[in-house]
């Protein structure tokens, strides 16, 4: 099942172009121009991920995660902020009360493969994350996910060790 993300930008050509971003690498994309069109989605979809843009005013942005985590349905989901490259976003992005941020898509394969570790973190499964879509870019570092990403390997990422009785 490919994973569901849910954009919401306020400018029709972001969204256009973080969605094909996102299409190329195998996700399922709903794009929202408006927080209204978003919640509903939101609701409906119930996405594994919402981009939100900072395209929108501080109080707008405000208002809609409240009433996102107001909402029993759309409580638990993964709210993240599409940012510039600049720290000033990142800081309103921590001050609104977003999960997360991620840098607006310069590389696809890095911004792909930076989507599927907020999944990932979001769900603590690998397991059900593709593997294949965290080698698009080349590394397994992330290439644009703001905070430390999760382990990668053994047991601390949710597999057995594996023994070795020789």
């Amino acid at each position: 099942m490919k994973p569901k993300i849910l954009i919401i930008d306020g400018h029709l050509a972001n969204l256009d172009s973080v969605s094909k971003a996102l299409q190329k690498s195998h996700f399922t994309t709903f794009a929202a121009i408006s927080f209204k069109e978003g919640w509903h989605m939101a609701r409906e979809t119930l996405p594994d991920l919402v981009l939100i843009s900072l395209s929108f005013s501080q109080s707008e942005i405000s208002q809609a995660l409240r009433k996102l985590r107001r909402d029993p349905t759309a409580a638990a989901l993964k709210l993240v902020a599409l940012v510039g490259s600049g720290l000033e976003d990142r800081q309103i992005a921590a001050r609104a009360g977003f999960d997360d941020c991620l840098a607006r898509p310069t590389q696809p394969g890095c911004f792909a493969s930076a989507v599927v570790r907020l999944i990932a973190r979001s769900r603590r499964k690998w397991e059900s994350v593709s593997r294949q879509n965290l080698k698009l870019c080349g590394r397994m570092e992330p290439c644009a996910v703001s905070s430390p990403s999760p382990p990668t390997s053994g047991a601390a990422a949710g597999r057995k060790p594996i023994r070795d009785d020789r």
